[in-house]
């Protein structure tokens, strides 16, 4: 599923118990769970609430996508990309829109999907 963040820039990043990205556009991608990100072909595990996450402020999207299984991909025109694979007891991520289109991998990766206006 295409999240169509395509073209829109990280102006927000807050990374306390979770990693939360807010775009230009109003859009917002909430990450409870570990994740990654590469760049360069380094690839750094992060955990909300025990380690510190690389900025991701002013990267501009490239792509961002939801598998069926849960999966989020989002990747940026700098080559970074932030992974975060579902979880088997928790919602892994939100990803919310203006309007109120709404996208939530459920606990065991089943998409919640609103489409709001």
């Amino acid at each position: 599923m295409d999240l169509e963040l395509d073209g829109q820039q990280v102006t927000a990043q807050e990374a306390e118990f979770n990693l939360t990205l807010r775009t230009d556009r109003g859009s917002e991608l909430q990450i409870e769970t570990a994740y990654t990100v590469q760049n360069a072909g380094t690839t750094i595990s992060v955990t909300p609430g025990e380690s510190d996450p690389p900025s991701l402020v002013e990267q501009r999207i490239s792509s961002a996508s939801a598998t069926d299984s849960g999966r989020l991909e989002v990747v940026f025109e700098s080559g970074v990309a932030l992974r975060v694979e579902p979880d088997p007891d928790f919602e892994a991520w939100t990803f919310v829109a203006p309007g109120g289109k709404r996208v939530v991998s459920m606990a065991e990766g089943e998409l919640a999907v609103w489409s709001g206006d």
